[in-house]
């Protein structure tokens, strides 16, 4: 690198030529560090790299690694470079079948806009994850800080984002619908590859065979996951789905019980292989997250999100219909003995939140589109009413 700078400093006339110039060579340095060559999974993520599903959700908390991965195992596919273990092991993502051919891809996102925020971020921009010198070689590599020793110590200044996992040199042309507003359409590949963008809350496309779809995150259509099913078929194509455990995504939650009921029958003898696979990633795991970080997260949550958010597990047996139900704001209770609580919030906190046996209790059936509710209405005998009118509590819902 000094030599080019120095043939460059020979030719430039003044100190702002001089500034463009080095830095023109910094740049051109730069472009020889291949990302995917230097990037290296976790144990965990390793375990995603090597299944041969047809389906794979990938759920987790975020930032637990989940999108990083799938984002390192499209850019491989497209470039057709392996990915290699700490180990040292290489691993090709792309079929042999496919090696010379053009592939197509699509990305899946509740809107345009998360594909061009999050996805193209991921897959086309510098930074999805960082790299350091080595301070034996010199060389470039992939910071892991709890793998390599030393690496924890390692500050942010002396960190460097990694080049874009797919190389803008393969990108032969891109399209943005509103590139402002991060509505990312398309890319082609120099071979001729193509990835297409799609919102899960437009139409769904149909007729095209695709190698492989990535979803990431909630979808607002669950109906529209049965036509991208189709279109892996042609192909023998695989899913990927990157997400939060959302419950309150009937599609979503019914792949992660397929991925569950295929798990037990392989371990049960009746099943050869799965089909499809789950794998959990927390972010109690993430190696690349402080652990005071995690610490003040989970501080903060409560017991529903931390297992959602921290555990990377569906909350499937506490779903509210209605989400925006918050025991702090709509239930009168200001603890045991307190002299702002009434009498009603005295009678039901004895019976921890139940009812008394002599009170009138209703039962409203919200049957919804998706999944029915039940909201249980109490109403208490008149010597409760202290403004001489009857009213309801609302003290459960299912």
């Amino acid at each position: 690198m000094s030599d080019l700078i120095n043939r460059i400093k020979s030719s430039l006339k003044d100190r702002q030529d001089l500034k463009q110039g080095v830095a023109a060579a910094a740049k051109l340095v730069r472009q020889k560090v291949n990302a995917l060559e230097l990037f290296r999974p976790t144990k965990y993520q390793e375990e995603v790299v090597l299944c041969g599903a047809s389906e794979i959700l990938v759920q987790g908390a975020p930032r637990s690694g989940k999108s990083t991965i799938v984002a390192a195992m499209i850019a491989s596919y497209l470039t057709k470079t392996p990915i290699t273990f700490s180990d040292g092991s290489k691993h090709y993502v792309r079929e042999p079948g496919w090696m010379n051919r053009p592939v197509n891809l699509w990305l899946i996102g509740l809107q345009l806009n998360h594909i061009g925020q999050t996805i193209y971020r991921l897959l086309c921009k510098p930074g999805a994850f960082d790299m350091v010198r080595d301070k034996t070689t010199g060389m470039w590599r992939c910071w892991q800080p709890g793998i390599i020793p030393g690496d924890d110590a390692i500050t942010v200044d002396e960190r460097m984002p990694a080049p874009p996992f797919i190389p803008p040199t393969m990108v032969r042309e891109e399209s943005w619908s509103n590139k402002a507003a991060f509505q990312f359409e398309s890319l082609t590949m120099t071979d001729g590859s193509t990835v297409y963008a799609y919102a899960s809350s437009g139409k769904v496309k149909r007729g095209d065979p695709v190698n492989i779809i990535w979803i990431d995150e909630e979808i607002e259509n669950s109906s529209h996951y049965a036509e991208w099913q189709s279109r892996i078929s042609d192909r023998k194509g695989r899913i990927f789905w990157t997400s939060w455990p959302d419950a309150s995504t009937p599609a979503l939650l019914e792949l992660y019980r397929r991925c569950e009921n295929e798990r037990e029958e392989v371990q049960a003898g009746s099943r050869k292989k799965a089909d499809v696979v789950n794998y959990k990633f927390t972010s109690f795991k993430n190696p690349f997250i402080d652990d005071d970080e995690k610490r003040k997260r989970i501080e903060g949550w409560s017991e529903d999100q931390i297992t959602a958010r921290a555990m990377g597990d569906f909350v499937v047996g506490n779903i509210l219909a209605y989400p925006e139900f918050n025991k702090r704001i709509h239930v009168v209770d200001y603890g045991d003995g307190h002299p702002l609580n009434d009498k009603v919030t005295d009678a039901m906190r004895r019976l921890n939140w139940n009812a008394p046996a002599d009170w009138c209790v209703d039962i409203i059936l919200d049957p919804g589109t998706a999944r029915p509710a039940l909201l249980w209405v109490a109403i208490p005998p008149e010597s409760f009413w202290d403004d001489g009118e009857p009213y309801h509590i609302v003290f459960r819902e299912m």
